[in-house]
């Protein structure tokens, strides 16, 4: 089995924030490898999730419904549950450190801030697993005073376009993390 967990915050306040760019490509992922299936909440793991056939091998999307700085609770809880070992894990999130239209397929690397991933290194004992950092500085985080406010505002409607016009590729990225 495989995991790839979008990370996000739970709520309508929070659709079509920085930080919840993990969500968005998980959706856009299941969008284009399995359109018909619908989220479901699972009660044991505190998140929405989709359990899907793939290849050789289960895939498990899942998508925590806590807030960012304890998304590793549903993390580990899944990973315990199914016997997933963290290599087989891809996180996909936001990052301050890359422009828009950016994205890095990564294992092994240190938080660098990120409150959600750093909860899931801890929860997990380990930052051997893999991540989706996608870019959400538009330029203007200069300007910005306190980053956790910025990551929490909608995108622009440029920077929406952006990322929809990368939407491929980030899929892509994410078929790799499964194939190779």
């Amino acid at each position: 089995m495989k995991i790839i967990v979008g990370l996000g915050n739970p709520g309508r306040e929070f659709e079509k924030t920085r930080h919840n760019v993990g969500f968005m490509v998980l959706d856009a992922f299941k969008g284009a490898r399995c359109p018909d299936k619908r989220w479901g909440f699972s009660k044991r793991f505190n998140a929405n999730v989709i359990n899907l056939p793939f290849s050789t091998f289960r895939l498990l999307l899942i998508k925590p419904q806590t807030f960012m700085n304890k998304s590793g609770d549903a993390v580990l809880s899944v990973s315990q549950y199914y016997k997933v070992d963290p290599c087989d894990i891809l996180v996909v999130h936001d990052d301050l450190d890359l422009p828009v239209s950016v994205f890095r397929l990564q294992r092994g690397r240190n938080a660098a801030g990120h409150r959600g991933v750093e909860s899931i290194m801890e929860k997990l004992g380990t930052k051997d697993f893999w991540r989706l950092r996608v870019g959400i500085d538009n330029g203007s985080t200069l300007r910005v005073d306190n980053p956790s406010e910025f990551v929490l505002e909608r995108f622009s409607k440029c920077d929406l376009h952006t990322l929809r016009s990368i939407e491929d590729k980030l899929t892509s990225a994410v078929s790799n993390f499964l194939t190779k």
